[in-house]
């Protein structure tokens, strides 16, 4: 039996004038593409007032050709890589805070990344949008935020992971964690984290990163990684007999990783600021 074709969509603002959906039809066409369904309108007001947008769906029986159909498109700018945002509750705005904070930093050194959230709740609506992910043009990461998640949701981020899409999971109820290549507490720290796409996809690995911090430069690792830590006093030339500190962002973090007695809790919580992490 053949299979169907992949289908994928595309939006474009565009100016409106003369040939552009002649060009991009041309594009769609050579590269044996077939659009099954198109929109168009014009803004009468906005930021876009007189310009135009174009939405339309096409199938494509090579969906590896779908970066390249996109390269080919006649845009004046294409951006870069996006960080898709996935959940529900405060922690998405949290996490697309610590990402939109970090992506500032990026594109004032050239880069292009762009920030999409998209707020849902609900398990089978949720698996359906992380599927989706795999087929958004240039989603490079995606951020899972929520208090709980599983069962469908995770299959989803399986198959997410197998398309090349790593995945980051806020520490959660349910499942979706042991499923993500990485789980973090703080929802701040995972927007960061998410741009910091590199870095992440070298701790997953059990590699190692330099870090700043606010005095000095850190050699970083995966904490729960026994390779990655060993690579650490390898590189540092450390007596294995000699600790080296964790860091953590919460005390609920800290409880995770190490042990920690009642009475020590007040002495802790005098020396270390809450929002600050510890380690």
């Amino acid at each position: 039996m053949d299979t169907e074709p992949e289908r994928s969509a595309m939006r474009i603002i565009a100016e409106n004038r003369r040939g552009v959906l002649r060009d991009i039809a041309t594009v769609v066409a050579d590269h044996e593409a077939n659009i099954v369904m198109i929109n168009q309108e014009v803004f009468d007001s906005g930021p876009f007032c007189g310009m135009a947008e174009l939405y339309f769906e096409y199938d494509n029986d090579d969906p590896s050709d779908r970066d390249t159909l996109i390269e080919d498109m006649p845009f004046g700018d294409i951006f870069g890589k996006r960080v898709i945002i996935i959940g529900g509750g405060a922690q998405v705005a949290q996490v697309a805070l610590g990402a939109v904070n970090e992506a500032d930093r990026h594109n004032i050194r050239g880069e292009r990344i762009s920030i999409d959230t998209i707020p849902l709740v609900g398990e089978r609506t949720l698996a359906h949008a992380v599927d989706a992910v795999a087929r958004l043009p240039r989603a490079s990461i995606l951020v899972l935020a929520g208090s709980i998640m599983g069962g469908d949701i995770s299959r989803a981020v399986d198959r997410v992971r197998e398309a090349g899409i790593p995945v980051i999971a806020l520490k959660m109820a349910g499942t979706v964690p042991e499923h993500a290549d990485l789980v973090v507490t703080d929802p701040i720290q995972a927007g960061v984290f998410a741009v910091m796409q590199r870095a992440v996809s070298v701790l997953s690995h059990d590699g190692l990163i330099v870090y700043p911090t606010d005095t000095i430069y850190g050699l970083g690792a995966d904490a729960l990684s026994e390779e990655a830590i060993y690579k650490v006093y390898e590189v540092k030339k450390r007596p294995l007999g000699m600790p080296v500190s964790i860091a953590v962002s919460d005390f609920e973090m800290l409880d995770a990783v190490g042990r920690l007695e009642p009475w020590m809790y007040g002495n802790a919580y005098r020396r270390f600021s809450p929002e600050a992490p510890v380690s």
